[in-house]
């Protein structure tokens, strides 16, 4: 993913990392040494806002300030029904209209529409033809 200075780049177990350009070095971030909730990283979006998106496998979805390199972490509550309802987040975009959508292992694709903490489900019901086809592994990718 790149953005005006460098490239954040997802690891599988060691979190995600941004090579400056300029400084020709690599910057780190994982749960040793920040608020990342898990290494295991899925996928990441850079949104228009200047925000990176992170979804984790197991640590649900953060939300990194890239200037602050503070983090928001949104994550799986049991009983909580306007949340993330897994932790195994496999991939995340936002669209034009500022929607973000996730995608989630085996727990269909969740959506915020309102720039809050609340997120919404849509998953495959067996009973009804129009629903989503599967929730197994969801990816939510731009349409061309």
């Amino acid at each position: 993913m790149i953005d005006q200075g460098g490239l954040w780049i997802g690891t599988e177990r060691q979190g995600i990392s941004y090579f400056n350009k300029q400084k020709v070095r690599f910057e780190n971030f994982n749960t040793k040494n920040s608020l990342l909730p898990h290494n295991e990283v899925r996928d990441i979006f850079y949104a228009p806002d200047g925000h990176l998106w992170i979804a984790t496998n197991g640590g649900g979805l953060s939300k990194m300030d890239t200037e602050s390199k503070s983090f928001i972490n949104y994550q799986h509550l049991p009983n909580h029904t306007s949340g993330l309802v897994t932790n195994s987040i496999y991939s995340v975009y936002e669209d034009r209209e500022g929607i973000l959508w996730v995608g989630t292992y085996a727990g269909g694709v969740c959506f915020n529409s309102a720039k809050n903490d609340k997120f919404e489900l849509i998953k495959h019901l067996t009973y009804n033809s129009n629903s989503i086809s599967d929730s197994q592994d969801p990816k939510c990718l731009p349409r061309p």
